[in-house]
Order: structure tokens, then C-alpha cells, then sequence
């Protein structure tokens, strides 16, 4: 599952019943409910980079990142949030604007990313990715479901919904 910016559902909204978002858009038209919280974890391939599994902020700023695009709504979060505690600036090495692009170079051994759980948790699983904590870290961004308010949602949709709930209610 792959949450959406407002920025990039607005486009394809026409072609949606359901969407996922990380900020819900204020329409009248539209229903949204916060229905979970999405975490940033820190990505590293399995070996290589550091074999640590805490780091502290300092130890995090000398690694190089693959990043998501300056400006991006995830982008925007991890900086503010890093910035806030202390770290103003990361050594970005390689910027995307896709997880996909992202996981794969980091498993190339490009650098760590902070993607959002929900992006990794397969290869997280798989033992393709693995997770290093950071201490006094804790990174995550409200996910919102939101569909149109005269819209009749289908069995179909109804089922989708109570999955996506599901997903980001497990641990």
C-alpha cells in the first residue's frame, strides 16, 4: 500500500473512489477520516553502510541518503522533523521520486533512506532491507481515507476500506 500526497491524488481524483492520503483536502464534497499513522523507519541494505543497529544522530549524519525529492510531501516531513531535532542537514546522494527507485538503491548499497513503513515492510520481512533505530527518533505521518461524500461506496470498495484499516492498524 502506497499512501498518496494531495498534491499527487488531485490529478488521477476523477479515476478514484478511495484514496489513502497523507493530508486530507477540506472539500465539502469529499468524507476523509484519520484511520492510522504511517512510521519512518531508517533503511540500510543488509550489510554494508554500517553494521550498527542504533545510531545516534550524529553517527546519522555522516551517512549518505538516498532521498526522496527536495519538495516532496515526505521529503518536507523527514527534513522538518530531522531539523527539529538537531540534525539540519543529511549528505543526500541521490534523490527519487518514487519508493521503488529508492529501496532499490538503497539494496544496490547506494545509502539509507527514511521511507514509511508501509513502503518497506516486505523487504523489511524478506531481510532485503534491514531497519537501524535511532536514538531518541520517532518519525510518523497521519494517514487519512478519504472518498467522496455522494458517492455509494460498492461491496468491493467497502472491503478495500476495512483492509487499508487493517494495514495500518497492525504493529
Amino acid at each position: 500500500i502506497y499512501t498518496l500526497s494531495l498534491h499527487d491524488a488531485l490529478p488521477i481524483w476523477n479515476d478514484l473512489s478511495v484514496v489513502a492520503v497523507q493530508s486530507p483536502p477540506a472539500l465539502a464534497s469529499l468524507v476523509s477520516e484519520q484511520i492510522g499513522a504511517d512510521e519512518v523507519v531508517l533503511v540500510a541494505p543488509r550489510r554494508g553502510i554500517t553494521g550498527e543497529q542504533l545510531l545516534t544522530l550524529r553517527e546519522l549524519s555522516a551517512l549518505p541518503f538516498v532521498e526522496a525529492q527536495a519538495g516532496s510531501l515526505r521529503r518536507m516531513l523527514i527534513d522538518s522533523q530531522f531539523e527539529a531535532l538537531g540534525l539540519p542537514s543529511r549528505r543526500v546522494v541521490m534523490e527519487f521520486g518514487h519508493p521503488e527507485a529508492i529501496k532499490t538503491a538503497v539494496a544496490s548499497g547506494i545509502g539509507v533512506a527514511c521511507l514509511f513503513r508501509s513502503a518497506v515492510r516486505r523487504e523489511l520481512e524478506a531481510g532485503e532491507l534491514r531497519e537501524i533505530a535511532v536514538e531518541g527518533v520517532h518519525i510518523a505521518a497521519p494517514v487519512w481515507l478519504v472518498h467522496r461524500r455522494n458517492r455509494t461506496l460498492s461491496p468491493v470498495h467497502t472491503e478495500l476500506i476495512g483492509e487499508i484499516r487493517s494495514y495500518f492498524a497492525a504493529p
